[in-house]
């Protein structure tokens, strides 16, 4: 066996090996420094304007960030984001933005972060008269992958939670007529008073969908959501809102609720060509709360009861299997079929009526229209001593006329008609047949 020589062994010298143990405790104690100096005002407001200005160059747009800060789990919080439109108007601005374990894939422009919440943000979608595109469009195009795909738009997200707090939201096209003060329009938005709070946010390709366990909003029309919560779902032309419970004023909605448009130029024409698809659950409604869809429903307070089917536009709409309730000893079961539903100068209607019934005191305190006016429906006084009234059969006509065909039951008797009436602001007029019953 052969000894290694004294010359053959080498030895770490103990300088060498301090060293080595010197420079690996500088590493973490780098670390250590950097993310102390991130908690330094001084430094997060450097850092803040360092990448506005950056983002400022990227965008050719007007970014504004006072402060970044960043904690030892890499959450990052921006305070004072400000980004300008190509018009020098506000396009986003937020008060606080915090994000948590966040990635952005550019080979696949895809952004993903567990959580993010805007506090007190300032949103303004706006595409202005006399131009094609919004004015958010270079952030699309900024975000979008070099490789062409055939969606609209290839750019996709997924946030695990998503919190707003006390947001404005503005939506709103100027190449359309400006829509009457107190009227919902779609396409010209204006909300303020918004919270939310989201879970699995993801937008892909057409396709929007999420979970809102909690929104509330007023839109300047009037409309005041104090509660909501539900699954939403946008692909192209449809909306899908699924397991929705909703407090509207007087109102609570239950049920889904699907609005879908042939094409795009549809929505123009909401109410002729847009189709709805809902179903009602046990909902208490109150027509005063919708007043911002259609004028003619302002001023009706009575509290309706009901539950069913609707499909068609709302200008066509058919109801199915409705169960409706109203008073105390009023209801209806059957079909209808209300044909210019948002001008009720021009309402027609037809039903089919499974069950009807009703009595003076509950029909003599429904609102007579206009509604607006605060009037009570005026009723012969006689009318009383029939009881309960029960109806069976078919019923068509407008706030003018009325076709009567199937048999009425009263507490004195009962009467077979095949009736028209009309004249009811006066002395009722008719002509058919009546056989009355004892």
């Amino acid at each position: 066996m052969l000894l290694e020589t004294p010359e053959e062994i080498v030895v770490q010298p103990k300088k060498k090996r301090k060293r080595r143990f010197l420079w690996l405790l500088t590493i973490p104690a780098f670390l250590i420094v950097v993310i102390l100096s991130l908690q330094i005002h001084a430094v997060q407001t450097w850092g803040g304007h360092r990448l506005a200005s950056y983002l400022s160059s990227e965008w050719n747009r007007k970014v504004e960030i006072d402060r970044i800060r960043i904690d030892l789990w890499a959450r990052v919080v921006l305070d004072g984001l400000y980004i300008e439109d190509h018009k020098g108007d506000t396009l986003l601005y937020a008060k606080e933005v915090h994000m948590a374990t966040y990635s952005f894939s550019s080979s696949e422009s895809r952004f993903e972060s567990q959580s993010i919440s805007l506090l007190e943000p300032n949103i303004a979608f706006k595409r202005y008269a006399g131009e094609s595109d919004w004015n958010y469009q270079f952030l699309s195009d900024y975000f979008a992958s070099e490789e062409p795909k055939d969606t609209t738009s290839n750019f996709s997200m997924w946030v695990g939670k998503l919190n707003i707090e006390n947001g404005k939201f503005v939506y709103f096209d100027y190449t359309l007529p400006l829509a009457e003060e107190g009227a919902f329009y779609e396409e010209q938005l204006a909300v303020s008073n918004f919270s939310t709070e989201i879970q699995n946010f993801e937008m892909n390709g057409d396709v929007i969908q999420a979970n809102i366990e909690s929104l509330k909003l007023k839109e300047r029309s009037g409309l005041n959501i104090e509660d909501l919560h539900a699954h939403f779902r946008m692909q192209g032309n449809s909306i899908q809102v699924t397991e929705l419970v909703a407090d509207l004023g007087e109102t609570h909605l239950v049920g889904d609720v699907g609005i879908y448009a042939p094409t795009d130029e549809a929505w123009s024409d909401f109410n002729n060509k847009v189709n709805w698809d809902i179903h009602l659950k046990p909902t208490e409604m109150v027509l005063n709360d919708l007043s911002v869809f259609s004028s003619d429903l302002k001023g009706f307070s009575n509290v309706l009861k009901l539950e069913g089917d609707i499909s068609g536009p709302l200008n066509n709409l058919s109801l199915w299997n409705m169960n409706l309730q109203f008073g105390r000893h009023s209801h209806f079961k059957g079909n209808i079929h209300l044909m210019n539903a948002m001008n009720l100068d021009s309402l027609k209607y037809e039903l089919a009526a499974e069950s009807i019934s009703s009595n003076y005191n509950d029909l003599s305190s429904l609102k007579a229209y206009p509604f607006s006016e605060g009037k009570l429906m005026q009723l012969p006084a006689n009318i009383s001593a029939l009881g309960r009234i029960q109806f069976e059969g078919n019923a068509r006509g407008d706030l003018s006329e009325l076709e009567l065909y199937g048999k009425t039951t009263t507490d004195i008797g009962s009467l077979t008609t095949s009736v028209k009436m009309s004249d009811f602001d006066s002395i009722v007029s008719y002509n058919g047949q009546l056989q009355l019953e004892k």
